[in-house]
């Protein structure tokens, strides 16, 4: 049930991990042996300046190539990386105006572009680059082929970098809502199990506190009748333990019937009239377990809270509603007042479209619970 979440820097550099060991272990070393024979190509075929603007060329697309390859792993130059691939796109164009093949420096800078820019800056870059090495492959007067060949290279090079960084932020996205939802789900069941727990116990420890109160009384006048207020106690006691532990486990499934005749039982025990008003209704299992619950919740709080001398409850079917109605002459509440327990009874009606409502007028505290048929 319970998770254990990643740290979330963790998790988002972890998404960028694959990208940086490709460059390292296999764009590099095929990166510098192209840079390599460019390079002795320009001194072969170049004059003396333009090879030198070449190879000066060469050197700082180079270094911005490997500053973003490893400034990759870190990911903390965001603004810096757009200019180094600004750099590297002129770079291409300056090299590309010399009269070098820039096949390789294109499709790095593509790849850089596809890693690390936004959409709409990304693909603009991608063709762009990709239009280049067409123009450079024209202008060497490269065969159809060849310039086709170079122009795709460069192209694929870049939308595959594209779509792989895409891909990592799904799933990166992907991970972070599984890990949000499990933690909704942890939350949502501890606020099951806290809001069981606390009309379980609530009405449970009531009745027993009820009935000591009352074998106290007796105690005095009839040891019997209070030695058997005792044995109840007991009995109560022992239910409320197996009720945690069916809760603990998620097996509670409590009914109106058996609800009804524990409220008839706690209501005796606090020494309040129960008047019961109860039309046979044909109710859903879900319906039936909320109102269940939501009965309990509401005899713990007449007998702990009301000092009444009467509780009526009544249970029906009113306007294609299930309705539970629960009245006490006691000393009543603030208005508008809602506790843990009203508040939990309210939780519980919601999960089946039901509402929960204090009713104003007479004395003492009148509650009224609906669900729609």
């Amino acid at each position: 049930m319970f998770t254990v979440a990643r740290p979330a820097d963790a998790a988002s550099a972890d998404q960028h991990r694959y990208i940086p060991a490709a460059m390292l272990y296999v764009g590099l070393p095929a990166y510098l042996g192209v840079v390599a024979f460019s390079v002795r190509d320009l001194l072969e075929s170049k004059d003396g300046l333009t090879a030198g603007a070449g190879i000066a060329g060469m050197v700082v697309f180079t270094a911005a190539f490997f500053w973003l390859t490893f400034d990759f792993i870190s990911r903390q130059h965001e603004q810096s990386r757009v200019v180094a691939i600004a750099v590297m796109c002129a770079m291409t164009v300056g090299l590309a105006l010399l009269g070098v093949t820039t096949a390789v420096f294109g499709a790095a800078a593509a790849a850089m572009a596809g890693e690390s820019l936004p959409p709409r800056h990304a693909i603009p870059v991608i063709i762009g680059a990709s239009a280049v090495v067409t123009a450079t492959a024209i202008t060497h007067d490269f065969d159809g082929p060849e310039v086709v060949s170079q122009a795709i290279i460069v192209f694929v090079v870049g939308f595959f970098t594209f779509g792989s960084r895409r891909l990592a932020e799904s799933n990166q996205q992907l991970f972070e809502a599984r890990e949000e939802v499990a933690r909704l789900a942890v939350l949502d069941e501890r606020v099951r199990f806290a809001r069981d727990l606390h009309d379980l116990l609530g009405h449970s420890l009531t009745v027993i506190r009820a009935k000591s109160e009352l074998a106290g009384r007796l105690a005095p006048v009839d040891a019997a009748k209070a030695a058997q207020e005792m044995h109840e106690v007991e009995r109560v006691a022992r239910e409320a333990l197996a009720e945690v532990r069916e809760t603990v486990t998620g097996y509670r499934r409590p009914t109106l019937a058996t609800e009804l005749a524990n409220a008839r039982s706690a209501l005796d025990a606090a020494n309040i009239s129960a008047v019961l008003n109860i039309d046979a209704i044909d109710v859903p299992a879900a319906v039936d377990e909320t109102l269940a619950w939501v009965l309990r919740e509401l005899v713990t709080n007449v007998v702990r809270h009301s000092r009444a001398a009467c509780c009526w409850i009544e249970v029906g079917n009113e306007n294609n509603s299930f309705v539970l109605a629960v009245a006490d002459d006691g000393r009543g509440s603030d208005a508008g007042a809602m506790g843990n327990g009203l508040i939990g009874a309210r939780e519980r009606l919601a999960l089946v479209d039901g509402t929960l409502d204090l009713v104003d007028g007479g004395p003492g505290f009148r509650v009224r619970a609906r669900i729609p048929a």
